[in-house]
């Protein structure tokens, strides 16, 4: 909150959703500030997580733009000034993307952006696809109505929710879309930060990654895209399971069953890819020593690359 009061441009209003904290915390968020910019709502839906409580934002919001900075992150003191400087100028642009540099604890530790900013504009749905995402959910600066055109972030997304609504955005239509990386870094996003709300970080990343390669997927074939962009959706569920599933395909077979039958109902891997993953599955599920001596888990796991 901070980092917002101190902004440059002054004319913004905060709204800070609170997910169903406990009674105290809330009584805490209330007494934040007594700045009247500043607005605490409660999310009494039904829903928790973070798509809900950035829809409920961007309903509750009056200005013409939109960003989303969570709890953990900065912003700069010139950030707001700069992009709607920038927005305002270039009327035609409904989704700016701006440079997000990285911290641990201070701004000033950490040199590098988190901004994929060698990947070109036509290349940037293919590059969420094969889960390198391009920038993260603060990087942009939003026009309300067009956040609203495609109709905010999913809410049955509690990771992946931003991946899946910036591809969503850019196939509702890239040419209001543009990026100023030419711009110095406004926003700051903390790196290996870790608390509670990180102790089911794994099976969540399964999870939610597995839904939204279902949900892009069936939107990639309502649109007629799925060919085009096949190679890439094999990509980021190669990468699903080669970094995630396989070392914890004991821990989560709920998972694993939902991750088959995904690229079973979209026919994703040819038969020898899918072979591999099948061997790949056995080997690591084994408890044989001649398994180990061999070490064909590894043999396998190598074979999928």
């Amino acid at each position: 909150m901070k980092s917002v009061l101190d902004q440059t441009h002054t004319n913004w209003e905060v709204i800070i959703v609170d997910d169903k904290s406990e009674f105290n915390e809330y009584q805490k968020l209330l007494s934040v500030t007594n700045d009247k910019r500043i607005r605490v709502i409660q999310n009494s839906t039904d829903l928790k997580g973070p798509s809900i409580c950035r829809n409920i934002g961007a309903s509750e919001a009056n200005g013409k733009y939109l960003l989303f900075l969570d709890s953990d992150d900065l912003l700069a003191p010139f950030c707001l000034e700069q992009r709607i400087r920038e927005m305002e100028a270039n009327p035609a642009i409904k989704l700016g993307i701006f440079l997000m540099q990285e911290f641990e604890v201070e701004p000033s530790d950490a040199k590098g952006y988190y901004n994929l900013t060698d990947i070109l504009p036509n290349y940037f749905v293919n590059s969420f696809l094969q889960n390198k995402n391009p920038w993260q959910t603060m990087a942009p600066l939003w026009e309300k109505d067009f956040f609203n055109a495609i109709g905010g972030f999913d809410e049955e997304l509690f990771y992946m929710e931003d991946p899946e609504l910036h591809v969503r955005a850019l196939l509702k239509d890239s040419t209001c879309i543009e990026t100023f990386y030419h711009l110095p870094a406004d926003c700051y996003y903390r790196i290996n930060y870790h608390d509670d709300s990180k102790a089911d970080f794994y099976e969540n990343s399964i999870r939610y990654r597995i839904l939204f390669f279902e949900k892009v997927c069936h939107l990639l074939l309502q649109k007629n895209l799925f060919i085009k962009y096949k190679k890439d959706i094999q990509n980021g569920l190669m990468k699903l399971f080669r970094s995630f599933m396989i070392y914890r395909i004991n821990l989560y077979p709920d998972y694993y069953k939902a991750f088959i039958q995904l690229i079973s109902k979209y026919n994703i891997f040819p038969l020898y890819k899918l072979s591999l993953i099948y061997l790949t599955v056995l080997t690591w599920r084994s408890t044989n020593n001649l398994v180990k001596v061999l070490k064909l888990r590894g043999l396998t796991y190598r074979m999928l690359s």
